[in-house]
């Protein structure tokens, strides 16, 4: 008898059955062998760019400071006489029963031109600063200190770490911030800026602690400090000996290489969090509620997931790092292709699923970087800015350009970051603008608005402003209380 041959639909499934059972067995391998390359290269490229690139590493050789020549400690000392946060949001009956510290604090803050706050305003504020004295003497001292240094204890689950120096140093600035400006309404801009200063301290008592979010924090105390700057411009005239002052700490708070604490940091933080959670799901997620342990469920999945997602964020976090390293007109051009990158990945749907992590750590460091390129821009617009209202001082007239600044008043003049060039200036109306080109690389005469500035379109020039002498502290315009903005 003889036996039927299978026919030919039935060998062609025996030999796709067979493909399937090959690649079964090889896939694996090779998806291993492939991340193995790939870790192994990332890990190469954090070393070339820092030797001490992991956490443990980068903690151990952050730089040692004195407790004489520490910052941070009075920083620390002075956050622990205030309640938190400061200023305190109202009660009820606060609320209901006048002005409220909060929102005296807002109103000042905000106030931008020649005109001076209200005196409610600064009443509100002069009673809280008497009554904070204590914290306040410690923290003007904070400006004698050039550097600061707090440690930073990362628990087993990277995502809790708690950043209590910045958390501290941002209370303490709003307090120095708030004697600076009624300091410069009460006709003592010289002790405005000194208390300006103070705020500088403060940033600088950050350090080079590790991460985006201390090194946001001293970037925003930066500005912070710059703005009381020159609102303490706008209401008085400082002394020539506290503006060269000012000025020598806005340029050293501008040499800061606060970026590369943040994305070395950023990187050391994002790779343990993903070898820690690679060996133990429960890092994160803790037990489930029928007391089973997540990780004899997940662990077969989740270690060769996150092994996945701390190779995808290496790389990423690789090329962050070293997009700081390039000169600062380059920045903004390479972000935007690594932009483009990341939502070539977001519109895949294995992407998405693959680089899930990534895509999620993404929109932080992004937006990092505009932050960045704009505390640049003001604060080396801010030190021209100080250094012509110095040249005012002693010739009369202010620079029409940054190359007619005396070179013994700004030796080396900072540069705009967005194009490489000097900053510009502008004289009219009784006003003296220094301005960066911006974004856009257009010159639009030094006008800038905030939401044109976040959405990339129209006037974006980033930069400071002066007024002439007889144009400043002019009394506060009365509020409306069907303006929302006043």
């Amino acid at each position: 008898m003889t036996e039927k041959r299978p026919g030919r639909f039935q060998r062609a499934w025996r030999k796709v059955l067979v493909a399937a059972m090959v690649l079964a067995v090889v896939a694996p391998f090779w998806l291993v062998y492939r991340m193995g390359t790939r870790r192994s290269a990332a890990i190469a490229a954090a070393g070339r760019d820092d030797p001490n690139w992991r956490l443990d590493d980068l903690l151990a050789h952050r730089e040692a400071v004195a407790d004489a020549d520490n910052g941070a400690i009075p920083v620390a000392e002075a956050a622990a006489k205030l309640p938190d946060p400061w200023p305190p949001a109202p009660t009820p009956q606060q609320a209901a029963g006048g002005l409220a510290l909060q929102e005296a604090f807002d109103r000042a803050t905000k106030a931008e031109g020649p005109e001076r706050p209200d005196d409610e305003t600064l009443a509100v504020l002069r009673a809280e600063l008497a009554a904070r004295g204590d914290a306040l003497a410690v923290a003007r001292e904070v400006a004698r200190f050039a550097r600061g240094r707090s440690e930073l204890v990362v628990p087993p689950n990277v995502l809790e770490t708690k950043y209590e120096a910045a958390h501290a140093a941002r209370r303490v600035a709003r307090l120095l911030q708030a004697d600076a400006i009624v300091a410069a309404c009460d006709g003592r801009p010289d002790d405005a800026l000194a208390s300006c200063r103070a705020m500088l301290g403060v940033g600088r008592a950050i350090g080079d602690q590790p991460g985006l979010i201390p090194q946001l924090v001293r970037g925003a105390v930066d500005r912070s400090a710059v703005h009381t700057i020159l609102a303490t411009l706008a209401w008085g005239e400082p002394s020539a000996d506290a503006l060269a002052k000012a000025q020598r700490d806005v340029l050293a708070a501008l040499a800061a290489p606060i970026e590369r604490y943040a994305l070395r940091g950023e990187r050391a933080l994002s790779f343990a969090m993903f070898e820690r959670a690679t060996a133990d799901p429960n890092v994160f997620r803790g037990e489930k509620d029928d007391g089973e342990p997540v990780s004899r469920i997940l662990l077969p999945i989740w270690a060769p997931f996150m092994a996945w997602q701390q190779v995808l964020v290496l790389e990423s976090s690789n090329e962050l790092a070293a997009i700081v390293e390039r000169p600062t007109p380059e920045w903004l051009a390479v972000v935007e292709a690594w932009r483009a990158r990341m939502k070539a990945r977001e519109a895949s749907r294995v992407g998405r699923i693959t680089g899930l992590f990534a895509l999620l750590l993404a929109p932080t460091s992004d937006s990092a970087f505009d932050a960045w390129m704009s505390r640049r821009a003001y604060l080396g617009a801010a030190a021209v800015l100080l250094a012509a209202e110095r040249q005012r001082l002693a010739t009369g007239e202010w620079p029409a350009t940054v190359a007619e600044i005396d070179s013994e008043i700004l030796p080396d003049p900072p540069r705009d970051p967005y194009t490489g060039g000097p900053f510009r200036m502008r004289l009219a109306d009784g006003r003296l603008r220094v301005y960066s080109l911006g974004t856009n690389l257009k010159d639009e005469g030094g006008d800038y608005d905030l939401k044109a500035w976040r959405d990339k379109i129209g006037r974006d020039d980033v930069g400071a402003c002066a007024f002439a002498p007889e144009l400043r502290g002019r009394p506060a315009v009365a509020n409306d209380p069907d303006d929302p903005e006043r």
